[in-house]
């Protein structure tokens, strides 16, 4: 159907602005997307270290091999839920992320234990 890339970049780009039309008033931008999954991600993170014990004496106890067995699917499961919530593919999503990435998006502070 699409003969290149950028055919399949224009689709998703269209589909994605459809979607977001649909969510209502103004719709979510790809920047408030972009944030509210890095919080997603970071909420993860921060449930694994308190899993792992990383949130006992500045750290020092964190169980670094627990840790990293928790990150990846807590990250994930977070972050797909987001993106489902908004209805966005992991295609589309890849696409914000690189564009995030390029504009050079901050993010806000990582939450921390205390």
């Amino acid at each position: 159907m699409f003969t290149s890339r950028f055919g399949l970049f224009v689709a998703n780009a269209l589909l994605l602005a459809l979607m977001l039309a649909a969510c209502g008033g103004d719709g979510i931008s790809e920047k408030q997307l972009y944030y509210d999954v890095a919080a997603a991600e970071d909420r993860a993170e921060l449930e694994a270290r308190k899993q792992a014990n990383g949130c006992l004496r500045g750290g020092l106890d964190l169980d670094v091999e627990k840790y990293t067995v928790l990150l990846r699917p807590l990250q994930e499961r977070y972050r797909d839920a987001v993106l489902e919530e908004y209805g966005v593919s992991q295609e589309q999503w890849r696409e914000i992320l690189l564009e995030g990435s390029e504009e050079r998006w901050n993010v806000p502070k990582p939450l921390t234990c205390g």
